[in-house]
C-alpha cells in the first residue's frame, strides 16, 4: 500500500476540474459495468460542470496522480452534509484511498449528519459505507434501467426540537 495525501481541491481551477473528471470517468465506467448498465448518469457530468459545482471536492494523491476524490454538499436542513460521489480510480483500488477519503471528510465535519446514495448491487460502496457506521434509511427504483439505489445515513446528533412559547389563552 502507498500512503497517500489528502487534500481540499480547488475545482474551480480548470487543471484540477480535469483531474476529478478523469478519476470519475474511471471509477464511473467500472460501476456502470458492475451494474450492467448502459444510461449511467453519473457519466455525464463535464469537467464544466465540476468547475461551476458548489459542492466541496477533497483528493487523495498518490505519487503525485489523483487516485481519488470525495464531493461533499450542503443539505437544506442546518448541520447535515451530502456525500455526492465518492470515487477511486481503479488502479488504486483496495489501498484504502476510499476509506482513507471517507474518514477525512467525517472528521473535517464531526460535528454533521451525512447522508450518501449509491446502488444496491455495489457492494463494495455499501460495504464501506456501513464499516463506518451509515445505516440504510431508504430504497428506490431510478430510471431509464432501473437501477436499485440506497440511501445510507450516518447520524452523529439529533437536532433538539424548535421551542415555542406555549399560547396564552
Amino acid at each position: 500500500m502507498i500512503s497517500s495525501q489528502f487534500v481540499a481541491l480547488l475545482n474551480k481551477n480548470h487543471a484540477v476540474a480535469a483531474q476529478i473528471h478523469a478519476v470519475q470517468m474511471a471509477a464511473y465506467s467500472q460501476e456502470a459495468e458492475l451494474l450492467g448498465v448502459k444510461d449511467f448518469p453519473p457519466l455525464q457530468v463535464t469537467v464544466v460542470d465540476i468547475q461551476e459545482s458548489c459542492e466541496n471536492f477533497y483528493g487523495a494523491y498518490q505519487l503525485n496522480e489523483l487516485v481519488g476524490v470525495v464531493s461533499i454538499c450542503k443539505k437544506p436542513c442546518p448541520d447535515s452534509l451530502c456525500i455526492s460521489s465518492l470515487v477511486v480510480k481503479p488502479s488504486a483500488q483496495r489501498r484504502q484511498v476510499g476509506s482513507g477519503l471517507l474518514a477525512r471528510a467525517l472528521s473535517l465535519f464531526d460535528q454533521c449528519n451525512f447522508t450518501v446514495s449509491t446502488a444496491a448491487k455495489n457492494v463494495p460502496a455499501v460495504s464501506l459505507y456501513s464499516f463506518f457506521g451509515f445505516i440504510e434509511t431508504r430504497r428506490w427504483l431510478a430510471s431509464p434501467d432501473n437501477i436499485e439505489l440506497i440511501e445510507l445515513s450516518k447520524i452523529r446528533f439529533k437536532p433538539l426540537p424548535k421551542l415555542t412559547k406555549p399560547r396564552e389563552k
